[in-house]
């Protein structure tokens, strides 16, 4: 569990063994737990707030590899879905794609990620909360940390800071991004609702972003919607969802999220420096999902930052493994890219498509969007959403 500490009594637990090398990892969210969680040597997180605060700001929608991949994961899995309803009310679209095995659950954030610092702290990692990290200077054999306390040198240090990105963009690490503002709320749903379906709105025109529709049963579901201006983005989200898929949309908690991102890495290291999250833009363009990337680069980014530390170079299996998620992640930006143009510049279709897949591969969009294509059963023409 994490504890209250004062800026001098920094240790919560000490490793009993001499480690080879110490490594700091900025940002106790999902980004920096993983990479701690997969480092074997001496280990800081430093985080400025509380934990358990930044899992709050996402939907929590994972694929079933990814729900793999994070530790602990399976018990905080809330609820499954088979079936993806994406409506483009720009071109009157609307795709009804069924999954016959389930490929996403909704996982509880904010209680899976006290469980990994949890975790952490058990591995003999110092969890520093209310420590926040000022400034980064990379030097000769190591990188100086400027803390409340002073400076202090670590063999390599991993940024995990999220959104925005202020040490990761002193260092030039940060690659151009563009920022919306996701804002979501519990809500009580009316009319036909699937509990087993994700709703999604893509209206880069008339939201300027995306809302969607989380079902989380018993008539509940969390709603939300991205946008460049947070005002807009709920209030747009409710009624854009509540139109195109005729539902009833009563609000019924506070809103809360954070920065949903477009984008993807230019770059996740620079001499010692590593970097992974929002920070670097590891995310999923179309969604602004970071999970998939985070939890599949932890592991290989952990052995590349243990090998640099420890005076080494990364294995070109550390490096193979890193190239092929930021493919994916490359794809992903530019089909967004793609679709936002084609949304653009098309007249109104009024299109209904009925499509099945075997399993609905949520993690690669551009892969997802070759499935629907060979899954097509049927077409509706001239019917307005």
């Amino acid at each position: 569990m994490w504890v209250r500490v004062r800026l001098r009594a920094l240790f919560i637990s000490r490793r009993s063994t001499s480690p080879v090398c110490r490594v700091a990892v900025v940002g106790a969210g999902v980004a920096g737990l993983l990479a701690a969680l997969n480092l074997d040597c001496e280990v800081d997180v430093f985080e400025a707030a509380k934990p358990g605060l930044r899992g709050r700001r996402c939907t929590g929608v994972v694929s079933r590899a990814t729900l793999a991949r994070l530790p602990r994961a399976e018990r905080f899995a809330l609820q499954r879905y088979s079936a993806l309803e994406v409506a483009v009310p720009e071109l009157d679209l609307r795709l009804s794609l069924g999954s016959r095995t389930p490929f996403a659950c909704k996982l509880d954030r904010s209680a899976h990620e006290l469980e990994l610092a949890g975790m952490v702290e058990g591995k003999g990692h110092r969890l520093l909360q209310r420590a926040p990290v000022r400034a980064v200077r990379p030097g000769t054999g190591g990188v100086d940390l400027l803390l409340p306390t002073g400076w202090r040198r670590y063999d390599a240090v991993v940024l995990a800071e999220g959104y925005p990105p202020t040490l990761s963009r002193a260092l030039g690490l940060a690659p151009e991004t563009e920022a919306r503002v996701g804002v979501q709320a519990l809500a009580r749903i009316g009319g036909a609702l699937d509990p087993e379906a994700l709703y999604v709105a893509y209206s880069p025109r008339i939201l300027k972003g995306f809302a969607w529709v989380v079902p989380l049963g018993g008539g509940k579901a969390l709603v939300g919607g991205a946008a460049p201006r947070g005002l807009d983005a709920l209030g747009g989200a409710v009624k854009l969802c509540s139109r195109l898929f005729k539902l009833g949309v009563e609000v019924a908690s506070k809103p809360f999220g954070g920065y949903v991102l477009r984008g993807y890495p230019g770059s996740l290291a620079r001499g010692r420096v590593f970097a992974l999250g929002d920070a670097v833009a590891t995310v999923k363009s179309l969604s602004g999902g970071g999970l998939y990337a985070v939890s599949a680069l932890a592991k290989p980014l952990a052995e590349a930052v243990e090998a640099v530390a420890e005076g080494g170079r990364p294995s070109s299996e550390n490096l193979a493994e890193i190239g092929r998620v930021l493919r994916v992640l490359r794809r992903g930006y530019l089909l967004a890219e793609a679709l936002d143009w084609a949304i653009a510049s098309s007249p109104r279709i009024r299109l209904k498509v009925e499509a099945e897949v075997k399993e609905l591969e949520y993690d690669d969009h551009a892969a997802a969007l070759l499935q629907a294509i060979s899954g097509v059963k049927g077409v509706k023409l001239g019917s307005e959403l």
